[in-house]
């Protein structure tokens, strides 16, 4: 770091901030906040994201300390409950976390939508899929509703060519007034009205207007990121695979640029027509490090492919279906033809794992990838540092362990491990596995090993603990109710 003696506390922290912890470079950020609390011990912003430091870098006994000492000179700083709520989740203190969440929404009038993205991610490493589904669309609708047009970068060219056509001005504030639904995460798409204008006028208002629609969305990509993984957990992948496709839809707006319509016409669930035109697309790339992109919806967008991935992965499986009745694409003996496809969706009734097994065969004559294989290399093109990786790895991986394809789970897990062996989400994960695959010998050790490294009693360590201790028949039983799902009815 450059000489800092004589700098003045504000240009430090503009430099400690917005150059180096916008950009998700936490550690060189940390000396700069350090650096502000030499001079000024009691500096609340300096205290709050030095905190946050120390919990990315997955230190977060001494997060809780430092957030708890901003709540002390702050005692309505939401985003210090978010970040001490947070650290008591990695450790496993749901409790203390949940206490925490409640506090912070209690004090915001239940009007925050990040401590309801906080509070579902409490549900989830509970595996309580069903209220952290529910939580996670309070999320997304309160994150929908406090969109406003200051929200967007004042140099954004829409404001041009909304001045430029009142029209077209009025059909996007219309968007304004249309209220989520906290029942789905979701605001209503209605087709935009222009009048007798030509294709091409139509065209290139219609886009506006669809980017418009989605950058209401802008503020809770990392909660859709959070929705469709469990959705993946609920084994409800076409949902999952619209939050996926939705992250990139908002990425793309930001940007201003244009990738397939909101509202396809959706003869097939699996949205293979979306899939196809994602890969033929090469510009994704010019997601990682953009500037003009915070780092969170860097990383929301580049996990997404990761999200994609895995769903393909789950298209093959047993665990997902839409074929139709007289399908038959279960006999062993059917034969794939490219003109089932087109035939299938031709009458309406489409078949994923047909449609599928084809793309793949397609793919490895040509580049010996399979459809999943191709998403997840695009994730990995787009991880910009250790922590995103970080991120990829664990969603993988738990995706993975939920559609029961256990040995790239543990890849996935492991490879996180060694990045950081004291994550203890990832340790969870092979643990489960473990128990999955009635290893139960390797799942005692590594529940052990969570306890003895966090110093207390983890409860989901201490709960698996007593499991894999009991007799065989009992194990078993109970073991399925820990780690497997049920597979739920695909609508």
């Amino acid at each position: 770091m450059a000489s800092t003696d004589n700098m003045p506390i504000a240009l430090l922290f503009e430099r400690g901030f917005s150059n180096l912890y916008a950009k998700g470079k936490f550690k060189e950020a940390a000396d700069y906040f350090d650096k502000i609390l030499d001079i000024s011990p009691n500096h609340i912003e300096a205290l709050y994201h030095k905190g946050v430091t120390h919990y990315v870098s997955a230190n977060f006994s001494e997060a809780i300390k430092v957030e708890e000492k901003v709540l002390q000179l702050d005692p309505k700083h939401r985003w210090a409950y978010v970040i001490k709520g947070n650290a008591f989740n990695e450790r496993g203190e749901f409790k203390k976390a949940m206490e925490t969440f409640q506090k912070c929404i209690a004090m915001t009038n239940r009007s925050f939508d990040v401590v309801y993205n906080a509070l579902g991610n409490c549900y989830f490493l509970q595996e309580d899929f069903n209220s952290s589904l529910e939580t996670y669309n309070k999320a997304i609708a309160l994150a929908i509703d406090n969109f406003t047009v200051s929200t967007i970068h004042p140099d954004d060219h829409i404001f041009n060519q909304m001045s430029n056509d009142h029209q077209l001005a009025r059909q996007c504030e219309n968007i304004l007034t249309l209220p989520a639904d906290e029942k789905n995460g979701s605001v209503q798409y209605l087709a935009p009205n222009f009048g007798n204008v030509s294709p091409v006028e139509e065209r290139y208002k219609r886009g506006v207007y669809d980017r418009f629609y989605l950058l209401r969305y802008s503020g809770a990509c990392l909660t859709i990121l959070n929705k469709g993984l469990t959705l993946l957990c609920l084994n409800r992948f076409s949902e999952a695979l619209d939050c996926f496709l939705l992250i990139i839809q908002v990425t793309y707006a930001l940007m201003g640029k244009e990738i397939f319509r909101i509202n396809p016409t959706r003869l097939d669930p699996a949205r293979i027509s979306d899939l196809i035109e994602l890969l033929q697309n090469k510009e994704y790339t010019q997601v990682r490090n953009n500037p003009t992109l915070a780092y969170d919806s860097r990383t929301s967008y580049c996990i997404a492919y990761s999200g994609i991935g895995v769903v393909c992965e789950a298209m093959l499986s047993r665990l997902y279906s839409t074929c139709h009745e007289k399908c038959t694409c279960s006999s062993d003996h059917h034969e794939l033809n490219p003109n089932d496809v087109a035939t299938d969706i031709n009458k309406n009734n489409f078949c994923t794992r047909k449609t599928i097994n084809l793309m793949n065969s397609v793919n490895r004559v040509h580049t010996h990838k399979s459809l999943a294989e191709l998403f997840f290399d695009r994730a990995d093109d787009l991880i910009e540092d250790s922590r995103m990786k970080r991120e990829v790895l664990y969603f993988k991986g738990e995706g993975l362990r939920h559609i029961r394809h256990y040995q790239k789970a543990i890849d996935n897990f492991e490879c996180g491990l060694q990045m950081n062996s004291l994550e203890i989400r990832s340790m969870i994960g092979v643990g489960r596995v473990a128990i999955a695959v009635k290893d139960y010998k390797a799942a005692r050790q590594i529940f052990k090993k969570i306890i003895n490294i966090t110093n207390y009693e983890h409860p989901i360590a201490m709960s698996y603990l007593e499991v894999v201790k009991m007799s065989a028949p009992i194990l078993s039983e109970r073991s399925r109710s820990l780690c497997d799902v049920a597979i739920c009815t695909f609508e």
